[in-house]
């Protein structure tokens, strides 16, 4: 519905929206190809508009034009939103947005001309309905393409909104921000699980003589569990102050001041490309963390960490836009506001100083690192213009740039997550565990990237981080922030306010008093397995036994 909403007329708003919203049709974004998923450019599938019937022809010219993935296409869709070149006049006029009926809505059949069906099994989104669509000549009326900022004539003439891009490209930034949004969702419910789990499960003898350690006492665990649970929260806030953003961009959109919009709109892109990379990169990252954090048990379904580290921490990280694509798309715009002025690599916001506080420094180190990367990357791309007759595009940033453009990306981002979440005043009771979450986070990524850190450290930043000791400093914040949040982690994670039915986990369960009770759920869960239901396995007496009572 967003896509019509954003790219339909006002007739065609007022023809279909109501169906949409009544579930009388359902429908599909239907966008990538077998071949072209990011390079939506490249498309091949075609719209060729004939003046004769005022139709277009759609049709699927290759194997690699085939539409493949969008979800809901495979079994449920009736209709799509398509994306296809348009060819009118003898001229190909790039890839437009059309909405094409492909099943009948009788028997729900493929109409003629429409192959279309199911993936098939995947690594992880199991429920969703994605699927594939092969076109024929298939023939749908000059009304089927979505024209609030386009417009075809019965005699093939189009007129477009010279702001038609810009437009498009910020009603669908909202579905990476939902993405990124849910970056906080995953986090939180697994950690959620991971916390209670650590709380109730007990190893190795501890000061007390006959009483075990709870697992959530030892340093390690907590280095699993707490960065993952800190995540949680920045990414909350980032992702609010991103909707916040959002929220004025469309306000700048309907009081008609296009130019703040579009310059709003420049940034939100920057942001929304990194994080919705950096959130899902993360969720794989804390996902893995948090499932051997549970031992083998977190090995299990019944886990609850299975399903939500796959769907979101997996699954995603391809899922509307490859994340090293999304990289560039942010790293493009770092570049152009360096060459613009408006980004200064070669100035830090604030002066360093022996007197900063702990909270200080670990922003600058993020600015330090993002700022020097980008610019050894610039100092590359500008000595291979000078020395070289290599296209810019296709081999110096592709061939030689590539990799330092996307890692400045990847911190710029990480700078951009850790500063907001600074910037963000909580109550006054609870500042302290904020500061803590802020330390947590930024502490475990600067501890675990060190390298990257130390790289871009320049003589007079050496003098004040090694030197002096600070470094060691934020690390040490880090690790007594990890013992902070992890003694008030049970309350923590009650702030989430999640169900029992949401967790669908037996290790994260609400009320259990110790882990005797826990582990009486697991059995009690493991039994109701069907293949419990059979004392004696099916084959056992004609595989097994023969081999058991063989002679050797």
């Amino acid at each position: 519905m967003p896509a019509v909403e954003l790219l339909a007329s006002e007739a065609q708003g007022a023809k279909w929206l109501p169906l949409i919203r009544e579930v009388k049709i359902t429908g599909a974004y239907v966008q990538t190809e077998l071949g072209h998923g990011s390079d939506v450019q490249a498309l091949q599938t075609t719209a060729t508009f004939d003046g004769a019937s005022q139709e277009f022809v759609f049709h699927t010219p290759s194997t690699g034009a085939i539409k493949f993935w969008p979800g809901g296409l495979g079994k449920s869709a009736t209709h799509c939103v398509l994306y296809a070149r348009l060819l009118s006049q003898g001229r190909d006029h790039g890839v437009h947005a059309f909405l094409v009926q492909i099943r009948d809505m009788q028997t729900h059949k493929p109409l003629p001309g429409i192959e279309v069906g199911d993936c098939g099994p995947k690594i992880a989104f199991q429920a969703a309905d994605n699927g594939y669509l092969k076109l024929t000549h298939f023939r749908q009326g000059r009304d089927s393409l979505l024209s609030r900022y386009v417009q075809i004539s019965q005699d093939g003439a189009l007129t477009v909104d010279e702001n038609a891009t810009k437009l498009v490209y910020g009603g669908m930034l909202n579905l990476r921000i939902d993405i990124y949004f849910s970056a906080h969702y995953y986090l939180a419910r697994m950690a959620t699980i991971a916390t209670r789990y650590s709380h109730l499960r007990r190893q190795f003898e501890g000061p007390k003589k006959g009483q075990e350690v709870q697992v959530i006492e030892y340093q390690m665990q907590q280095v699993k569990v707490m960065p993952a649970l800190s995540a949680a929260w920045v990414h909350l806030v980032t992702a609010n102050r991103l909707q916040a953003l959002y929220a004025e961009y469309q306000a700048l959109m309907k009081a008609a001041n296009r130019d703040k919009a579009f310059a709003l709109l420049s940034d939100i892109h920057c942001a929304v490309a990194g994080l919705k990379a950096l959130g899902t990169w993360q969720g794989e990252h804390f996902g893995e963390l948090l499932k051997q954090s549970c031992g083998g048990h977190g090995f299990l379904q019944i886990s609850g960490l299975t399903r939500p580290h796959v769907d979101f921490g997996i699954g995603f990280v391809t899922a509307e836009g490859d994340n090293h694509v999304l990289m560039q798309q942010t790293a493009q715009i770092l570049v152009k506001r360096v060459e613009s002025g408006a980004l200064d690599i070669n100035k830090m916001s604030v002066e360093l100083s022996a007197l900063m506080t702990h909270e200080d420094l670990l922003l600058y180190l993020y600015e330090m690192r993002f700022k020097g990367e980008l610019r050894s990357a610039l100092e590359r791309v500008r000595h291979l213009k000078a020395s070289t007759k290599l296209d810019f595009k296709a081999e110096i940033w592709n061939d030689h740039c590539q990799v330092s453009l996307v890692n400045a990306a990847k911190y710029w981002t990480q700078h951009f997550v850790l500063s907001t979440f600074r910037a963000y005043q909580p109550p006054a009771s609870l500042a302290p565990l904020f500061t803590s979450f802020l330390h947590s986070y930024g502490g475990y990524f600067l501890q675990e990237e060190t390298q990257s850190f130390l790289e871009n450290m320049r003589e007079t930043e050496q003098d004040i981080f090694l030197s002096n000791g600070r470094l060691d400093g934020l690390l040490d914040k880090a690790r007594e922030s990890f013992q902070v949040i992890a003694k008030q982690s049970l309350q923590i994670v009650e702030a989430f306010d999640f169900e029992d039915a949401e967790l669908l986990s037996v290790l994260g369960k609400k009320g259990f008093n110790d882990s005797d009770e826990m582990y009486s759920e697991i059995l009690r869960v493991v039994r109701l397995n069907p293949l419990n239901k059979v004392v004696v396995p099916k084959g056992f007496n004609k595989y097994m036994r023969p081999m058991l009572l063989a002679k050797l």
